[in-house]
């Protein structure tokens, strides 16, 4: 059996991986089969249930990370996890403590969740995606924010056209891959949204930038067009000459030509 810190450690994981399935190994690894989950704000029983309970929080507090508040205690089989749920910029918005119950092969056979801060209900007629979360992550990109931030901000479905690339970009895990290849070229990125307009479900962002590439500092500029459906990004349209994206094109269909070897 793992010690409480490591048990911790891998649970706080498990609540902020994006990948759905890296995140159902964990729910597998951390839950008996039959394990109950129950909280103010998801509930699940079972491996799916729980998984979908995760995958729902994370689209409802998209952009946001768990964290340990401290640390965790283990009596007899009752395993004592504090948190703190946090925006990209470190500021809480919920806090708690999840009080789970180990099996005898050290998985949870239940957990229950008690929050000590609730957060603000979401208005549900708000877009997961919105041209001010565009400009507060391009302003300063991670790639950890990224990973957990893609797969709640586009559908399934989505589809990229970025400069200097014949073919689209398809699917959550390629297009969060193509912008990880990006943050790699370019990890110093940051662009600037100098403004934007909205027609219908298309919104449109012209943006400048500035980073360090292979040839040194550069600045660029440029226009996405990003399409939504039920408040998520299906079609996104890049738009720059800078040469900086024909170095990523190819880059990235080199990376994923050895991939599919």
């Amino acid at each position: 059996m793992r010690t409480s810190a490591e048990f911790a450690d891998r649970y706080i994981a498990m609540w902020n991986e994006a990948d759905a399935d890296a995140r159902r190994r964990l729910v597998a690894e951390i839950w008996l089969p039959d394990a109950h989950f129950i909280g103010p704000v998801a509930e699940g029983r079972g491996h799916d249930r729980i998984d979908a309970a995760l995958a729902a929080v994370q689209r409802r507090f998209a952009g946001h990370a768990l964290r340990s508040a401290g640390p965790a205690d283990l009596v007899g089989t009752y395993l004592r996890l504090p948190w703190v749920l946090t925006q990209a910029d470190g500021t809480a918005v919920a806090r708690g403590t999840d009080i789970g119950a180990l099996s005898p092969d050290g998985r949870l056979e239940a957990a229950v969740s008690f929050f000590d801060l609730l957060p603000h209900s979401p208005d549900a007629a708000k877009p997961a995606w919105s041209a001010a979360s565009w400009a507060a992550f391009w302003a300063n990109p991670d790639p950890d924010v990224a990973r957990r931030r893609v797969p709640t901000v586009v559908r399934p479905d989505v589809t990229a056209h970025w400069p200097h690339r014949g073919a689209p970009v398809r699917g959550v895990n390629d297009y969060r891959d193509y912008i990880l290849h990006l943050l790699a070229l370019v990890p110093d990125l940051r662009l600037t949204m100098e403004e934007h307009a909205t027609d219908g479900d298309s919104t449109f962002i012209r943006w400048s930038g500035q980073g360090t590439g292979a040839e040194g500092p550069f600045q660029c500029t440029g226009v996405d067009r990003i399409r939504l459906s039920e408040g998520r990004v299906v079609e996104n349209r890049i738009y720059s000459d800078h040469p900086i994206f024909r170095t990523l094109a190819a880059t990235v269909d080199g990376a994923w030509a050895n991939r599919a070897a």
